[in-house]
Protein backbone atom coordinates (compact mmCIF):
# COMPACT_ATOMS: atom_id res chain seq x y z
CA UNK A 1 0.00 0.00 0.00
CA UNK A 2 2.90 2.37 0.71
CA UNK A 3 4.55 1.76 -2.65
CA UNK A 4 1.64 2.30 -4.38
CA UNK A 5 1.12 6.48 -2.13
CA UNK A 6 4.30 6.66 -3.54
CA UNK A 7 3.68 6.30 -7.20
CA UNK A 8 0.70 7.55 -7.27
CA UNK A 9 1.11 10.67 -4.71
CA UNK A 10 -2.27 11.83 -5.48
CA UNK A 11 -3.35 9.34 -2.55
CA UNK A 12 -1.65 10.93 -0.14
CA UNK A 13 -3.88 14.17 0.03
CA UNK A 14 -6.91 12.21 -0.36
CA UNK A 15 -8.97 11.98 3.27
CA UNK A 16 -12.29 10.49 3.81
CA UNK A 17 -14.06 13.25 2.44
CA UNK A 18 -11.98 13.86 -0.61
CA UNK A 19 -12.64 10.48 -1.87
CA UNK A 20 -16.26 10.29 -1.20
CA UNK A 21 -15.84 13.28 -3.66
CA UNK A 22 -14.26 11.71 -5.93
CA UNK A 23 -16.14 8.57 -6.64
CA UNK A 24 -19.61 10.60 -6.54
CA UNK A 25 -17.90 12.48 -9.18
CA UNK A 26 -16.78 9.28 -11.28
CA UNK A 27 -20.39 7.62 -10.51
CA UNK A 28 -22.28 11.22 -12.37
CA UNK A 29 -19.91 11.02 -15.30
CA UNK A 30 -19.25 7.27 -16.00
CA UNK A 31 -21.64 5.07 -14.72
CA UNK A 32 -24.88 3.97 -15.96
CA UNK A 33 -28.20 3.66 -14.90
CA UNK A 34 -29.50 0.51 -13.34
CA UNK A 35 -32.65 -1.15 -13.87
CA UNK A 36 -33.59 -4.04 -11.81
CA UNK A 37 -37.28 -3.71 -12.20
CA UNK A 38 -37.66 -3.14 -16.41
CA UNK A 39 -40.14 -0.94 -17.79
CA UNK A 40 -40.67 0.62 -14.55
CA UNK A 41 -38.03 2.68 -13.18
CA UNK A 42 -33.99 2.89 -13.16
CA UNK A 43 -31.68 4.22 -9.97
CA UNK A 44 -28.23 5.54 -9.89
CA UNK A 45 -25.62 5.01 -7.80
CA UNK A 46 -26.11 8.56 -6.35
CA UNK A 47 -29.69 7.53 -5.72
CA UNK A 48 -28.24 4.74 -3.27
CA UNK A 49 -25.00 7.53 -2.00
CA UNK A 50 -27.91 10.27 -0.83
CA UNK A 51 -28.29 8.65 2.76
CA UNK A 52 -24.73 8.94 3.21
CA UNK A 53 -24.51 12.29 1.91
CA UNK A 54 -27.51 13.31 4.44
CA UNK A 55 -25.46 11.67 7.07
CA UNK A 56 -22.39 13.80 6.19
CA UNK A 57 -24.08 16.72 6.14
CA UNK A 58 -26.19 16.27 9.47
CA UNK A 59 -23.57 15.16 11.49
CA UNK A 60 -21.16 17.71 10.72
CA UNK A 61 -23.44 20.45 10.03
CA UNK A 62 -22.84 21.36 7.14
CA UNK A 63 -26.38 22.08 6.50
CA UNK A 64 -27.54 25.70 5.99
CA UNK A 65 -30.75 26.69 5.56
CA UNK A 66 -30.30 30.16 3.79
CA UNK A 67 -32.74 31.96 1.35
CA UNK A 68 -31.57 29.44 -1.83
CA UNK A 69 -32.22 26.58 0.20
CA UNK A 70 -36.17 27.87 1.14
CA UNK A 71 -35.86 28.41 -2.52
CA UNK A 72 -35.37 24.91 -3.40
CA UNK A 73 -37.62 23.69 -0.62
CA UNK A 74 -40.42 26.37 -1.77
CA UNK A 75 -40.24 24.68 -5.40
CA UNK A 76 -40.63 21.07 -4.21
CA UNK A 77 -43.51 22.41 -2.29
CA UNK A 78 -44.96 23.65 -4.96
CA UNK A 79 -44.72 20.72 -7.34
CA UNK A 80 -46.54 18.46 -4.95
CA UNK A 81 -49.30 21.25 -4.70
CA UNK A 82 -49.47 20.86 -8.75
CA UNK A 83 -50.06 17.03 -8.14
CA UNK A 84 -52.42 17.39 -5.30
CA UNK A 85 -54.97 20.06 -7.12
CA UNK A 86 -54.40 17.35 -10.32
CA UNK A 87 -55.46 14.46 -8.99
CA UNK A 88 -52.58 12.75 -9.23
CA UNK A 89 -51.83 11.99 -5.52
CA UNK A 90 -51.66 8.02 -6.71
CA UNK A 91 -49.05 8.65 -9.81
CA UNK A 92 -45.52 7.80 -8.02
CA UNK A 93 -44.03 8.58 -11.10
CA UNK A 94 -44.90 12.63 -10.27
CA UNK A 95 -43.09 12.64 -6.66
CA UNK A 96 -39.97 11.92 -8.65
CA UNK A 97 -39.64 15.40 -9.74
CA UNK A 98 -39.64 16.28 -5.78
CA UNK A 99 -37.28 13.79 -4.49
CA UNK A 100 -34.86 15.33 -7.32
CA UNK A 101 -34.84 18.92 -5.75
CA UNK A 102 -34.61 17.15 -2.04
CA UNK A 103 -31.28 14.92 -3.72
CA UNK A 104 -30.04 18.48 -5.35
CA UNK A 105 -30.25 20.56 -2.24
CA UNK A 106 -28.32 17.42 -0.06
CA UNK A 107 -25.22 17.47 -2.62
CA UNK A 108 -25.60 21.21 -3.03
CA UNK A 109 -24.91 21.60 0.98
CA UNK A 110 -22.31 18.26 0.61
CA UNK A 111 -20.25 20.36 -2.42
CA UNK A 112 -20.22 22.94 -0.57
CA UNK A 113 -18.18 21.76 2.39
CA UNK A 114 -15.85 19.24 0.28
CA UNK A 115 -15.35 21.00 -3.08
CA UNK A 116 -11.86 23.07 -2.45
CA UNK A 117 -11.63 25.41 -5.80
CA UNK A 118 -8.14 25.24 -5.84
CA UNK A 119 -7.66 21.16 -6.03
CA UNK A 120 -11.02 20.28 -7.28
CA UNK A 121 -9.74 20.29 -10.95
CA UNK A 122 -7.33 17.17 -10.14
CA UNK A 123 -10.07 14.65 -10.50
CA UNK A 124 -11.58 16.17 -13.27
CA UNK A 125 -8.62 15.48 -15.10
CA UNK A 126 -8.26 12.14 -14.47
CA UNK A 127 -12.05 11.39 -14.95
CA UNK A 128 -12.34 13.50 -18.28
CA UNK A 129 -9.09 11.25 -19.80
CA UNK A 130 -11.39 8.00 -19.17
CA UNK A 131 -14.27 9.87 -20.64
CA UNK A 132 -12.67 10.57 -23.89
CA UNK A 133 -11.53 7.35 -24.12
CA UNK A 134 -14.95 6.02 -23.54
CA UNK A 135 -16.31 7.98 -26.03
CA UNK A 136 -13.78 7.29 -29.02
CA UNK A 137 -14.42 3.20 -28.18
CA UNK A 138 -18.13 3.87 -28.80
CA UNK A 139 -17.41 6.68 -31.56
CA UNK A 140 -15.40 3.68 -33.41
CA UNK A 141 -17.43 0.45 -31.98
CA UNK A 142 -13.80 -1.21 -31.10
CA UNK A 143 -14.06 -4.42 -30.66
CA UNK A 144 -17.93 -4.91 -30.64
CA UNK A 145 -17.58 -1.65 -27.86
CA UNK A 146 -21.21 -0.75 -28.61
CA UNK A 147 -22.55 -4.36 -28.05
CA UNK A 148 -20.84 -5.12 -24.60
CA UNK A 149 -20.91 -1.77 -23.05
CA UNK A 150 -22.48 0.99 -24.86
CA UNK A 151 -25.86 -0.76 -24.48
CA UNK A 152 -25.90 -0.68 -20.30
CA UNK A 153 -26.10 3.24 -21.20
CA UNK A 154 -27.90 3.95 -24.55
CA UNK A 155 -31.37 2.71 -25.26
CA UNK A 156 -31.95 -0.17 -28.30
CA UNK A 157 -33.39 2.29 -30.60
CA UNK A 158 -30.47 5.06 -30.25
CA UNK A 159 -27.79 1.95 -30.77
CA UNK A 160 -29.64 0.75 -34.12
CA UNK A 161 -30.12 3.96 -35.52
CA UNK A 162 -26.14 4.87 -34.77
CA UNK A 163 -24.15 6.41 -37.46
CA UNK A 164 -27.01 5.36 -39.66
CA UNK A 165 -30.19 6.51 -40.81
CA UNK A 166 -34.02 5.78 -40.87
CA UNK A 167 -32.90 3.27 -44.24
CA UNK A 168 -30.19 2.06 -42.61
CA UNK A 169 -28.05 3.47 -44.80
CA UNK A 170 -24.35 5.07 -43.60
CA UNK A 171 -24.90 8.78 -42.19
CA UNK A 172 -23.27 10.88 -39.43
CA UNK A 173 -22.77 9.44 -36.37
CA UNK A 174 -23.81 11.32 -33.08
CA UNK A 175 -21.95 10.80 -30.18
CA UNK A 176 -24.10 9.77 -27.18
CA UNK A 177 -20.95 8.70 -24.52
CA UNK A 178 -22.11 8.11 -21.13
CA UNK A 179 -25.22 9.77 -21.31
CA UNK A 180 -26.56 7.87 -23.48
CA UNK A 181 -28.04 10.87 -25.32
CA UNK A 182 -25.91 13.25 -27.63
CA UNK A 183 -27.92 16.24 -26.78
CA UNK A 184 -26.93 15.57 -22.66
CA UNK A 185 -23.26 14.01 -23.65
CA UNK A 186 -22.69 17.96 -25.54
CA UNK A 187 -23.74 19.23 -22.07
CA UNK A 188 -21.26 16.62 -20.01
CA UNK A 189 -18.02 17.93 -22.90
CA UNK A 190 -19.45 21.64 -21.94
CA UNK A 191 -18.53 21.22 -17.94
CA UNK A 192 -15.13 20.47 -19.00
CA UNK A 193 -15.20 23.11 -20.84
CA UNK A 194 -16.41 25.48 -18.73
CA UNK A 195 -13.98 24.04 -15.79
CA UNK A 196 -10.72 24.02 -18.01
CA UNK A 197 -11.85 27.59 -19.94
CA UNK A 198 -8.51 29.07 -20.63
CA UNK A 199 -7.28 32.28 -18.64
CA UNK A 200 -4.25 34.91 -19.04
CA UNK A 201 -1.90 31.61 -17.32
CA UNK A 202 -2.96 28.10 -18.21
CA UNK A 203 -1.80 24.60 -17.99
CA UNK A 204 -1.23 22.96 -21.13
CA UNK A 205 -3.14 19.68 -19.65
CA UNK A 206 -5.83 22.26 -19.07
CA UNK A 207 -5.94 23.84 -22.79
CA UNK A 208 -5.48 20.44 -24.28
CA UNK A 209 -8.88 19.12 -22.05
CA UNK A 210 -10.24 22.23 -23.34
CA UNK A 211 -10.49 21.88 -26.91
CA UNK A 212 -10.77 17.97 -26.39
CA UNK A 213 -14.06 18.92 -25.04
CA UNK A 214 -14.69 21.11 -28.28
CA UNK A 215 -13.92 18.21 -30.15
CA UNK A 216 -16.47 15.77 -28.14
CA UNK A 217 -19.10 18.60 -28.55
CA UNK A 218 -18.81 18.78 -32.60
CA UNK A 219 -18.75 14.87 -32.38
CA UNK A 220 -22.19 14.87 -30.92
CA UNK A 221 -23.65 17.06 -33.43
CA UNK A 222 -26.01 18.61 -30.66
CA UNK A 223 -26.50 22.13 -32.45
CA UNK A 224 -27.40 24.29 -29.19
CA UNK A 225 -24.57 22.16 -27.44
CA UNK A 226 -22.17 24.36 -30.74
CA UNK A 227 -24.04 27.68 -29.86
CA UNK A 228 -23.66 27.42 -26.28
CA UNK A 229 -19.82 26.83 -26.59
CA UNK A 230 -19.48 29.86 -28.75
CA UNK A 231 -21.39 31.90 -25.70
CA UNK A 232 -19.33 30.75 -23.55
CA UNK A 233 -16.16 31.01 -25.01
CA UNK A 234 -16.97 35.02 -26.63
CA UNK A 235 -17.78 35.66 -22.94
CA UNK A 236 -14.86 33.82 -21.39
CA UNK A 237 -12.76 35.98 -23.71
CA UNK A 238 -14.43 39.34 -21.92
CA UNK A 239 -14.20 38.15 -18.50
CA UNK A 240 -10.41 37.58 -18.50
CA UNK A 241 -9.54 39.92 -21.16
CA UNK A 242 -7.76 37.49 -23.18
CA UNK A 243 -4.81 39.04 -25.17
CA UNK A 244 -5.91 39.40 -29.28
CA UNK A 245 -2.25 36.87 -29.61
CA UNK A 246 -3.96 34.00 -27.52
CA UNK A 247 -7.31 34.27 -29.46
CA UNK A 248 -6.48 34.19 -32.62
CA UNK A 249 -4.68 30.98 -31.21
CA UNK A 250 -8.15 29.64 -30.30
CA UNK A 251 -9.72 30.30 -32.94
CA UNK A 252 -7.20 28.60 -35.37
CA UNK A 253 -7.37 25.56 -33.21
CA UNK A 254 -11.18 25.69 -33.36
CA UNK A 255 -10.56 25.46 -37.16
CA UNK A 256 -8.70 22.92 -37.16
CA UNK A 257 -10.80 20.88 -35.03
CA UNK A 258 -13.74 21.87 -36.99
CA UNK A 259 -12.48 20.48 -40.68
CA UNK A 260 -10.75 17.31 -38.76
CA UNK A 261 -14.17 16.29 -37.37
CA UNK A 262 -16.10 16.75 -40.86
CA UNK A 263 -13.02 14.75 -42.06
CA UNK A 264 -13.13 12.00 -39.80
CA UNK A 265 -17.52 12.11 -40.23
CA UNK A 266 -16.70 11.78 -44.04
CA UNK A 267 -14.04 9.32 -44.31
CA UNK A 268 -16.39 6.95 -41.55
CA UNK A 269 -19.21 7.47 -44.21
CA UNK A 270 -17.71 6.70 -47.19
CA UNK A 271 -15.54 3.73 -45.84
CA UNK A 272 -18.78 2.17 -43.59
CA UNK A 273 -19.87 -0.86 -46.21
CA UNK A 274 -23.98 -0.76 -46.90
CA UNK A 275 -25.58 -3.35 -45.27
CA UNK A 276 -26.78 -6.40 -47.05
CA UNK A 277 -29.96 -7.54 -47.64
CA UNK A 278 -29.91 -9.81 -44.85
CA UNK A 279 -29.06 -7.01 -42.43
CA UNK A 280 -31.18 -4.41 -43.74
CA UNK A 281 -34.13 -7.10 -43.21
CA UNK A 282 -32.83 -7.48 -39.67
CA UNK A 283 -32.75 -3.79 -39.20
CA UNK A 284 -35.68 -2.94 -40.52
CA UNK A 285 -37.46 -6.17 -38.24
CA UNK A 286 -35.83 -4.59 -34.99
CA UNK A 287 -36.97 -0.89 -36.06
CA UNK A 288 -41.01 -2.57 -36.27
CA UNK A 289 -40.24 -3.85 -32.81
CA UNK A 290 -39.38 -0.77 -31.36
CA UNK A 291 -42.64 0.92 -29.01
CA UNK A 292 -42.26 4.23 -27.34
CA UNK A 293 -41.86 2.13 -23.71
CA UNK A 294 -38.44 1.33 -24.59
CA UNK A 295 -37.58 3.40 -26.95
CA UNK A 296 -35.48 5.21 -23.80
CA UNK A 297 -33.79 3.43 -20.84
CA UNK A 298 -35.99 3.11 -18.08
CA UNK A 299 -34.36 6.28 -16.14
CA UNK A 300 -35.79 8.42 -18.39
CA UNK A 301 -38.88 7.00 -18.10
CA UNK A 302 -39.35 8.19 -14.30
CA UNK A 303 -36.62 10.75 -13.79
CA UNK A 304 -37.39 12.59 -17.32
CA UNK A 305 -39.54 12.84 -20.10
CA UNK A 306 -39.88 11.63 -23.76
CA UNK A 307 -36.57 13.02 -25.42
CA UNK A 308 -35.42 13.00 -29.32
CA UNK A 309 -32.14 13.98 -31.04
CA UNK A 310 -32.34 16.82 -33.17
CA UNK A 311 -31.80 15.02 -36.04
CA UNK A 312 -35.06 13.04 -35.73
CA UNK A 313 -36.83 16.03 -35.11
CA UNK A 314 -37.39 18.51 -38.03
CA UNK A 315 -38.36 22.68 -37.44
CA UNK A 316 -42.22 22.32 -38.40
CA UNK A 317 -42.62 19.05 -35.86
CA UNK A 318 -41.37 21.08 -33.38
CA UNK A 319 -43.54 24.20 -33.28
CA UNK A 320 -46.34 21.48 -34.04
CA UNK A 321 -45.59 20.36 -30.16
CA UNK A 322 -44.66 23.42 -28.77
CA UNK A 323 -48.10 24.45 -30.15
CA UNK A 324 -50.31 21.39 -28.85
CA UNK A 325 -48.08 22.31 -25.32
CA UNK A 326 -49.09 26.17 -25.78
CA UNK A 327 -52.90 25.47 -26.28
CA UNK A 328 -52.98 23.16 -23.44
CA UNK A 329 -50.67 25.69 -21.21
CA UNK A 330 -53.14 28.65 -21.47
CA UNK A 331 -56.25 26.55 -20.58
CA UNK A 332 -54.27 25.89 -17.16
CA UNK A 333 -52.06 29.22 -17.37
CA UNK A 334 -50.68 29.42 -13.38
CA UNK A 335 -50.24 26.22 -11.48
CA UNK A 336 -50.29 23.63 -15.11
CA UNK A 337 -50.93 20.06 -14.83
CA UNK A 338 -48.32 18.96 -12.30
CA UNK A 339 -45.42 16.26 -13.74
CA UNK A 340 -47.47 14.16 -15.45
CA UNK A 341 -45.06 12.17 -16.84
CA UNK A 342 -47.65 9.53 -18.84
CA UNK A 343 -49.27 12.38 -20.91
CA UNK A 344 -46.00 12.52 -23.15
CA UNK A 345 -45.55 8.65 -23.54
CA UNK A 346 -49.00 8.19 -23.70
CA UNK A 347 -49.16 10.73 -27.04
CA UNK A 348 -45.65 10.30 -27.92
CA UNK A 349 -45.01 14.05 -27.48
CA UNK A 350 -42.09 15.79 -27.25
CA UNK A 351 -41.50 18.89 -25.73
CA UNK A 352 -38.33 19.38 -26.29
CA UNK A 353 -37.71 22.65 -24.37
CA UNK A 354 -37.66 23.07 -20.51
CA UNK A 355 -39.19 26.67 -20.67
CA UNK A 356 -42.28 24.95 -22.45
CA UNK A 357 -42.15 22.02 -20.05
CA UNK A 358 -42.07 24.42 -17.12
CA UNK A 359 -45.03 26.32 -18.01
CA UNK A 360 -47.07 23.21 -18.77
CA UNK A 361 -46.26 21.29 -15.82
CA UNK A 362 -46.41 23.67 -12.92
CA UNK A 363 -47.83 26.99 -14.87
CA UNK A 364 -46.33 30.49 -14.92
CA UNK A 365 -45.52 30.55 -11.14
CA UNK A 366 -43.78 27.62 -11.74
CA UNK A 367 -41.73 28.24 -14.75
CA UNK A 368 -40.72 31.54 -12.35
CA UNK A 369 -39.77 29.67 -9.46
CA UNK A 370 -37.73 27.70 -12.27
CA UNK A 371 -35.61 30.50 -13.15
CA UNK A 372 -35.24 31.56 -10.06
CA UNK A 373 -34.05 28.00 -9.26
CA UNK A 374 -31.17 28.27 -11.77
CA UNK A 375 -30.23 31.86 -11.44
CA UNK A 376 -30.12 32.87 -7.64
CA UNK A 377 -26.94 31.80 -6.72
CA UNK A 378 -24.95 33.29 -9.86
CA UNK A 379 -27.00 36.47 -9.39
CA UNK A 380 -25.98 36.43 -5.23
CA UNK A 381 -22.56 35.68 -6.60
CA UNK A 382 -22.26 38.77 -9.13
CA UNK A 383 -23.75 41.19 -6.40
CA UNK A 384 -20.54 40.00 -4.12
CA UNK A 385 -17.90 40.65 -6.89
CA UNK A 386 -17.32 36.60 -7.10
CA UNK A 387 -17.81 35.78 -10.28
CA UNK A 388 -14.56 37.12 -11.32
CA UNK A 389 -12.76 34.61 -9.67
CA UNK A 390 -15.36 32.26 -9.34
CA UNK A 391 -17.77 32.16 -12.82
CA UNK A 392 -17.92 28.25 -14.06
CA UNK A 393 -21.17 28.87 -11.87
CA UNK A 394 -22.16 31.71 -14.36
CA UNK A 395 -20.72 29.82 -17.70
CA UNK A 396 -22.38 26.47 -16.78
CA UNK A 397 -25.50 28.27 -16.19
CA UNK A 398 -25.34 29.79 -19.79
CA UNK A 399 -25.01 26.12 -21.28
CA UNK A 400 -28.32 24.78 -18.76
CA UNK A 401 -30.39 28.28 -20.29
CA UNK A 402 -29.01 28.14 -23.50
CA UNK A 403 -29.62 24.38 -24.24
CA UNK A 404 -32.74 24.38 -22.51
CA UNK A 405 -34.52 26.05 -25.47
CA UNK A 406 -34.62 22.75 -27.53
CA UNK A 407 -33.80 20.53 -24.96
CA UNK A 408 -34.37 19.57 -21.24
CA UNK A 409 -31.33 19.58 -19.17
CA UNK A 410 -32.96 20.40 -15.95
CA UNK A 411 -35.00 16.93 -16.16
CA UNK A 412 -31.50 14.93 -15.99
CA UNK A 413 -30.67 14.16 -12.46
CA UNK A 414 -26.88 14.38 -13.45
CA UNK A 415 -26.78 17.78 -14.89
CA UNK A 416 -28.70 18.91 -11.81
CA UNK A 417 -26.26 17.47 -10.00
CA UNK A 418 -23.31 19.15 -12.13
CA UNK A 419 -25.48 22.35 -11.87
CA UNK A 420 -25.00 21.91 -7.87
CA UNK A 421 -21.62 21.58 -8.24
CA UNK A 422 -20.96 24.73 -9.87
CA UNK A 423 -23.15 26.63 -7.42
CA UNK A 424 -21.49 25.24 -4.91
CA UNK A 425 -18.09 26.79 -6.01
CA UNK A 426 -19.76 29.96 -5.89
CA UNK A 427 -20.81 29.01 -1.98
CA UNK A 428 -16.83 28.34 -1.40
CA UNK A 429 -14.92 31.49 -2.94
CA UNK A 430 -17.61 33.47 -1.24
CA UNK A 431 -16.08 31.31 1.97
CA UNK A 432 -12.48 32.15 0.99
CA UNK A 433 -13.01 35.60 0.57
CA UNK A 434 -14.41 36.18 4.01
CA UNK A 435 -11.24 34.17 5.13
CA UNK A 436 -8.80 36.41 3.66
CA UNK A 437 -10.45 39.65 4.40
CA UNK A 438 -12.09 38.95 7.16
Amino acid sequence: MQSAIRRFPVLKSCNTEKCFLWFILFSIFLLPDFNPFPKWFAFRVEDILLPVVMLFVIFRKDYKFDIYAWLVIAFAGYILFTIMINNRATEIRDYFEIFKLIKYLFFLWFFMSAIDPETIKKPLRYIFIILLVFNLLHYYNVFEFNRYVECFYASDSRLLLFGKDSLGEPATKRLMGTMGNPNNNAILFLFFAVMFVPGQVNRKSDLAIFFLSFLGIMLTQSRTGMVAFVIITVTNIFLNRLKYRLIFKQLLIFILIFFTVNLIEYTDIRLHDPLTDNELREFQENRRKQSVDNYLPASEYLTNIIESDVSERSVSGRLEAWKHLWTMIKEKPFFGYSPYKDYFYDNSIYPESEYILMTWRYGFIGLFLYLVLLTFPVITGIRKNLISRFYPSLLFLMVVMITALMNTPFCEPRILLLLAFTNAMVHQGYTKQKENYG
